[in-house]
């Protein structure tokens, strides 16, 4: 074979086979025989398509049996503290992660960024030696993060906006929308004095994005309709968020505090409430899930697709993917009498 095909397609007519099965091959992905996927993988890693460095590597595992210096796996690195344990929507990421990555042909193995005795060079040795090529980095729960990290070698994505350096593509929630789809399901249920709560350091993660999309639906409102929003760290909520109820009287809050809803329950306030960050335990709650399992599901496929197309180390330009909320209905809202 001489000439060189560019495309998967000109691959697919080689091996005479679909486009679907080509990808499937080069992914390694179930649904096609053995037979089919050596011819394809046979093709592309004697034309070298696309100077992919897993193609020669897939041969040799599947021809020889002899070990490759690139494993078929997906590093998900934990950036939480180290004590912290993974509940909720960081399951949720998890379950997306895993289930994804199985569909690639992918296995999953879990780091910890700040265990003890782990650096960030230290867990790209790691990575390297284990021949891993493909991670995700999950969110911190800090902004401005910077990581002495050498990537030169891995296909690599990011959660959120708060790794800055090295700075990845990277797939985020809507944290905007979510404001917007809370505030359009209580006007549609009949709420008509509708109050924020926030919390300064997720909105600065956030990079204000909630408090945004607050000031915009503010300004659309009859000054009676309009509540001042309220910022308040965990460390005296309680007495914030009373004084801030009986100033301000809203007839329903969105809040991302959990604790938030019997607060009010025990100062006998009938409101309505609305959790953001909403996860499927929260049965008796109505809120906004920021659908963590699809960032999960999205994570692997870009840093799938980087790591077929060869694109290691920090991209020229980077690239954000953000993913819809949704609306969960639950019995904290209701009609207004």
């Amino acid at each position: 074979m001489t000439s060189k095909p560019t495309s998967m397609k000109e691959i697919a007519e080689m091996a005479n086979v679909s486009v679907m099965t080509v990808s499937r091959a080069l992914r390694n992905s179930p649904g096609i025989s053995g037979e089919t996927r050596e011819r394809v993988l046979e093709i592309a890693n004697e034309v070298g398509y696309q100077k992919n460095p897993l193609v020669s590597a897939l041969m040799t595992q599947r021809r020889k049996g002899a070990p490759a210096d690139i494993s078929l796996t997906v590093a998900h690195i934990h950036c939480l503290p180290a004590d912290r344990k993974l509940t909720g929507n960081l399951l949720t990421l998890r379950q997306g992660i895993r289930s994804q990555a199985k569909k690639h042909g992918f296995e999953v193995s879990e780091f910890y960024l700040n265990e003890p005795g782990m650096t960030p060079q230290r867990l790209a040795n790691i990575l390297s030696s284990r021949g891993i090529r493909a991670a995700i980095f999950e969110h911190f729960f800090e902004d401005g993060v910077e990581l002495d990290i050498d990537l030169s070698s891995i296909s690599a994505v990011a959660l959120t906006h708060t790794m800055r350096k090295p700075n990845l593509n990277r797939v985020v929630v809507a944290e905007y929308l979510s404001v917007l789809v809370a505030t359009e399901h209580l006007e549609k249920l009949g709420y008509q004095k509708i109050g924020l709560i926030v919390n300064p350091r997720q909105e600065a993660i956030a990079r204000i994005k909630r408090e945004a999309a607050w000031l915009l639906h503010q300004q659309n409102l009859p000054e009676h309709a309009r509540v001042p929003l309220l910022v308040s760290e965990r460390e005296g909520f309680e007495s914030a968020l009373e004084s801030w109820l009986k100033t301000h009287t809203p007839d329903a809050i969105i809040c991302p505090y959990r604790r938030a809803k019997p607060l009010i329950d025990q100062l006998d306030q009938k409101i309505g409430y609305v959790q953001l960050g909403w996860h499927e335990d929260d049965t008796e709650l109505a809120g906004v899930d920021p659908n963590w399992r699809q960032v999960g599901i999205s994570a692997v496929n870009k840093v799938v697709d980087q790591l077929f197309r060869g694109e290691f180390g920090e991209p020229q330009t980077p690239t954000v993917t953000s993913i819809d909320c949704h609306w969960q209905d639950g019995p904290s809202v209701q009609v207004p009498n």
